[in-house]
C-alpha cells in the first residue's frame, strides 16, 4: 500500500464579496497577489451570469476578464494558475449563460496555458435549499475535491 506524503501547505483566501463580478476580480486580484503566491485558484463569474451586472456583458467578455486576472497572477510570479468554471444555478437562462462563459473560459485557458478546473460534476442539487446560487455543505465539499484533484493533493 502506498503511503501518502504529507505536504506543508499554506492557504490564503482572498474574497471580494458584495456582488463582485469578473471585472472587479480583474482589478482586485492585485491585493491577493501581494503575498506572492506560488499557486493561484480563481473562482468567479457567478455574479456575472444574471445578465443584470455591468450592462449584460457578453459571455466571452466575462471569460476574458477572468483570464486577465489569471494572466496577472502569472506575470506576478505564480507558478501555477487555475481558473474554476462557473457553477450551475437553478435559473435555466442564467445557467445557460454560465455554460457559455465556461465554453469561452476553457478555450482562453488553453490559449494562455492556464488550467481550467471543470466543475461539471456539481449539480443544482448541491445548492442551498431556497437559494439559486450558493453551494450547500456537500456542494462545497465537491468543489474542494475538484480543486484537490487538479492540484494533485
Amino acid at each position: 500500500m502506498a503511503k501518502l506524503v504529507e505536504k506543508d501547505v499554506y492557504v490564503k483566501k482572498f474574497a471580494y464579496g458584495g456582488g463582485a463580478t469578473a471585472s472587479h476580480l480583474k482589478h482586485y486580484i492585485d491585493i491577493g497577489l501581494e503575498c506572492n503566491p506560488e499557486i493561484v485558484i480563481i473562482h468567479g463569474g457567478t455574479n456575472d451570469i444574471s445578465g443584470s451586472n455591468e450592462n449584460d456583458k457578453h459571455p466571452r467578455t466575462v471569460a476574458s476578464e477572468l483570464i486577465e486576472a489569471g494572466v496577472k497572477a502569472k506575470n506576478c510570479g505564480a507558478k501555477e494558475v487555475y481558473i474554476s468554471s462557473v457553477l450551475p444555478v437553478r435559473n435555466h437562462q442564467q445557467d445557460s449563460r454560465g455554460k457559455d462563459i465556461n465554453k469561452y473560459l476553457r478555450m482562453l485557458c488553453r490559449e494562455e496555458s492556464i488550467t481550467f478546473v471543470d466543475n461539471s460534476n456539481i449539480s443544482t442539487g448541491l445548492l442551498e435549499d431556497g437559494d439559486n446560487v450558493h453551494l450547500n455543505q456537500w456542494g462545497s465539499r465537491e468543489l474542494c475535491k475538484n480543486f484537490a484533484h487538479y492540484l494533485n493533493y
